[in-house]
């Protein structure tokens, strides 16, 4: 998960996207960078910011906004004590530009190596700059969790790492499935990220007060894994957690309708009230590309092209179907990510 401070019209806000993984484009990238030598230093910062400059090409015509213009991404850390309560939530700002980071807490090497971005924010940089600033609060730390990890952790009380965001954070060992233990080690810190799981692993069911708020039984189950929340995407998990219920919400699609891994761990798909496939796990044409790399038989792919390009997907919503008021939006928004600093 990202999140971006951005230019609605003339009105600054920040707004929660998912990020968007598909191995063409890491190709197109790598192809990219052979080019140009200012995608040499990194794999997706910048087509991560184009990709989130098309998904919220949606929410400015919805809005009816001049244009919408990506002023920062920053990836959010929660810093959680003995009693899982909030001690500090700790924003990495990741800019636009490709920045030199200073030899502090790691070399280029490092970076060179593990195709993370060089930059002035990123998160080892700033957990360092956290423990010489705030010693006492490292102390009691017992845990760090990203934003959309800490989501699921409020929404089914099970503590997980996405392995994906900690990838894109620089934090984990170059080619293995595991957090870095010497970057930790070089700037004094203890590793306190919860382990890894597996891929599209089941992580647990929705607490009973979460299943009530957002309308769910108890056999909705999550998983660590970005894209993967049946029931609600982060964006969604942080509408549930702002007290919207599931009948003011358009539907939404897991990835099971792609016949994934998810849906051979038995994970169903779930549908809001409407019955209508009104929002999509992906962008558009993303989509197309996955469905169409695929061959089962019987699949009116033209008709799901048709859908998916009639839908312009807010980080799982269609706000189309929606229809927020900006007020409205930015307000759910606010609240999600209020949330983690209430019991700071």
């Amino acid at each position: 998960m990202v999140i971006a401070d951005i230019n609605i019209g003339k009105k600054e806000v920040r707004v929660a996207t998912s990020q968007i993984r598909d191995e063409r484009l890491v190709e197109e990238v790598r192809a990219r960078r052979r080019l140009d030598p200012v995608y040499s230093q990194g794999r997706f910062i910048i087509d991560e910011e184009a990709l989130m400059r098309t998904a919220l090409e949606g929410l400015s015509n919805a809005l009816g906004a001049d244009a919408v213009t990506v002023t920062g991404i920053r990836r959010t850390v929660v810093v959680l004590g003995e009693g899982d309560e909030v001690l500090l939530p700790l924003l990495s700002q990741r800019d636009s530009l490709v920045q030199t980071m200073d030899d502090v807490a790691c070399d280029r090497t490092f970076f060179d190596e593990s195709g993370s971005v060089i930059q002035s924010g990123n998160v080892i940089s700033q957990l360092a700059a956290l423990k010489a600033d705030q010693g006492q609060v490292m102390e009691r730390a017992k845990c760090f969790m990203f934003l959309s990890d800490y989501i699921r952790f409020r929404l089914c009380g099970v503590k997980a790492s996405d392995f994906y965001a900690a990838q894109d954070a620089g934090l984990t060992k170059v080619g293995e499935r595991a957090w870095n233990d010497e970057l930790f080690s070089r700037v004094g810190l203890e590793n306190l990220f919860p382990p890894f799981g597996e891929d599209y692993s089941i992580l647990g069911p929705l607490s009973d007060e979460v299943a009530k708020e957002v309308g769910y039984g108890a056999d909705v189950w999550l998983t660590p894994s970005d894209p993967i929340v049946p029931a609600s995407s982060v964006m969604a998990a942080g509408l549930a957690l702002a007290g919207w219920r599931a009948g003011e919400l358009a539907t939404m699609v897991s990835q099971p309708v792609m016949g994934t891994k998810a849906y051979e761990a038995g994970v169903r798909n779930i549908a809001f009230p409407e019955g209508r496939l009104a929002a999509l796990p992906f962008s558009g044409y993303e989509l197309i590309g996955r469905l169409k790399d695929q061959s089962r038989e019987g699949t009116n792919y033209d008709a799901i092209e048709a859908e998916a390009r009639s839908c312009q997907c807010f980080d799982y919503i269609d706000i189309r179907d929606v229809r927020l008021k900006e007020g409205d939006i930015l307000s759910a928004i606010g609240v999600m990510l209020a949330e983690q600093g209430k019991e700071a």
